[in-house]
């Protein structure tokens, strides 16, 4: 059995989000990307490799592109990239096993924590936990900063007319990252549904 027919028991470590009312928040949105399979790839051959898979390699270090499933690959280094799978996407699973012993990179697993934060609160969240200016941020490219006092990759995209912000940091940091976003984003929700006096 390979490992993209097992079945996971994996968990996420941000599983208390899945709570109806965050999803749904009308400011702040935080969805729990934990459980999406990522892998990173780093050596000289990473990118040729990559390439000849169909995959649109990113030229510049920090820019992203989409996967062909759905998920995205950054280039987060000049022969180092961070893959992860789109929500409907398996194209991963293998991905480990489909590099040869020979390859001159090494695949690795990555099992980072991961949100999306939405919504039209974000900047305003951001505000309060990060010093780095996002509304200053270019698009598909991936910035290291801080959340919350959390070393943190964050990458804005746009999805229609709204902004929207993937974040990954260590699994490690994500019950204390994830009450704090939440806690914020309940504030901020509260705030916007006081009348104005």
């Amino acid at each position: 059995m390979n490992r993209s027919e097992r079945v996971s028991t994996r968990q996420s470590p941000l599983q208390f989000l899945a709570a109806g009312a965050v999803a749904t928040n009308r400011v702040v949105g935080l969805a729990d990307l934990s459980l999406l399979e990522k892998w990173g790839a780093k050596g000289p051959g990473a990118a040729s490799w990559l390439a000849e898979r169909g995959v649109e390699v990113p030229q510049s270090i920090y820019a992203s592109r989409p996967l062909p499933e759905g998920g995205l690959v950054v280039r987060v280094g000049s022969d180092e990239f961070f893959l992860e799978a789109g929500q409907l996407d398996q194209s991963l699973a293998s991905f480990g096993e489909l590099v040869p012993a020979s390859a001159d990179f090494t695949p690795v697993i990555r099992e980072d924590a991961a949100l999306r934060i939405t919504g039209r609160g974000s900047l305003d969240l951001f505000a309060q936990t990060c010093g780095h200016p996002l509304q200053q941020s270019p698009m598909d490219q991936i910035i290291f900063t801080r959340v919350a006092g959390v070393s943190c990759g964050i990458l804005p995209q746009s999805s229609g007319d709204e902004l929207q912000y993937r974040v990954w940091f260590d699994p490690s940091y994500a019950v204390y990252l994830g009450e704090a976003l939440l806690q914020i984003a309940s504030e901020l929700d509260n705030a916007a549904s006081e009348p104005s006096v």
